[in-house]
């Protein structure tokens, strides 16, 4: 497998050795990178678009286009907080915006990141439910965690729930990759933008490729959740502009 010099991102690009590339021009979603593997080309996940996957990127959420890891700990210097082995949360910084911590719910005041895969330094949490106002899909509300899970939570900002609410609403397949990218062409339960295994090229469309088009599927996902009555008229009119 090759690493981040021979992968071309979802936009198009020149990979691989004397300026050939392995999967052509645009055929790659956003948040996919092009690798040649045993001669084939193949769409690898790449959440941070740096063009180098996944699974041999040091810090897979947050851009580290020089992969540094200056202690040597096999975490990048992008998502590192501390010199040495990382041995808790205090070090962890996936999204590389100065907060530690992983967990995807963080009480106030609990000094760890609101929004763990999402870059957020204001940690801004209008409603103090423990979900930053980036990955709260309803910022003004607050959302108590229920066996049905958590309607609101979007750890990776592209507008759709991480959980399944009740079986009431849309499933994020991919909730550390924002995209709208929803096949399963392996049918292994994980979304084929996110999935170590990657897709053949030109199998999927473009996913999220701007704010906007987040912000109209983030509108659209509550409109949903209003027709089925897991949000109320008020709290979808709320929800609805705070994404901008």
């Amino acid at each position: 497998m090759t690493g981040g010099s021979g992968g071309v991102a979802g936009s198009g690009g020149v990979a691989g050795s004397g300026g050939s590339d392995p999967c052509g021009t645009g055929v790659c979603p956003d948040y996919m990178v092009c690798e040649d593997l045993g001669g084939k080309p193949w769409c690898l996940p790449d959440a941070d678009r740096d063009l180098l996957n996944d699974s041999e990127d040091p810090c897979p959420y947050s851009g580290n286009a020089g992969q540094s890891d200056a202690d040597g700990d096999g975490v990048g210097d992008a998502c590192d907080l501390c010199n040495g082995p990382n041995a808790d949360d205090g070090c962890a910084d996936p999204d590389g915006d100065g907060m530690p911590g992983t967990a995807l719910y963080a009480p106030p005041g609990s000094g760890q990141d609101n929004c763990p895969y999402l870059h957020n330094t204001n940690q801004l949490d209008t409603d103090s439910d423990g979900v930053g106002d980036a990955c709260d899909l309803s910022p003004d509300v607050f959302n108590p965690i229920s066996p049905c899970g958590d309607p609101y939570l979007d750890s990776d900002g592209d507008g759709i729930a991480d959980l399944n609410f009740c079986g009431t609403s849309e499933m994020d397949s991919c909730p550390k990759t924002p995209s709208v990218g929803t096949g399963d062409l392996d049918a292994d339960g994980v979304g084929d933008v996110c999935d170590p295994d990657g897709v053949p090229p030109g199998t999927m469309t473009s996913s999220l490729d701007s704010p906007q088009r987040r912000e109209q599927h983030r509108v659209a996902l509550l409109r949903r959740l209003l027709e089925r009555s897991v949000l109320d008229p008020e709290t979808v009119r709320i929800a609805s502009r705070a994404f901008s």
